[in-house]
């Protein structure tokens, strides 16, 4: 079974984005064999076990899988839930969108 590494991606205001990074068994991380990547999103309550496991359903399917955590830092769920609504209103623009641009080019840098 694949194994979650939980990791810190580094975003474009200088915070960074905490993030489950997944590879497939036996891939290097190195970048020996690149491999199509996947972002997985999660649902309202954030990066949770449940995504985790998702992120490494992908990996056994043969994807580098990154489930960033849109919501952290935030604040307090309710008020992090509420900010991040806030910010999909914004669009392109908003924190969210810039959360997923960053993991986004993470991903795409990535060897693997």
């Amino acid at each position: 079974m694949a194994v979650v590494h939980e990791i810190a991606i580094p975003d474009a205001a200088g915070d960074s984005l905490p993030a489950a990074f997944v590879l497939p068994d036996g891939a290097a991380a190195d970048g020996a064999t690149r491999r199509p990547g996947v972002i997985v999103i999660h649902e309202a309550v954030g990066l949770n076990d449940d995504i985790r496991r998702i992120a490494r359903r992908f990996a056994d399917a043969g994807f580098a899988a990154l489930a960033p955590d849109f919501l952290a830092r935030l604040g307090p769920r309710p008020i992090c839930i509420a900010r991040f609504a806030r910010g999909i209103g914004q669009i392109r623009t908003g924190r969210p969108y810039r959360r997923l641009a960053a993991a986004q080019a993470w991903l795409a840098a990535h060897p693997s």
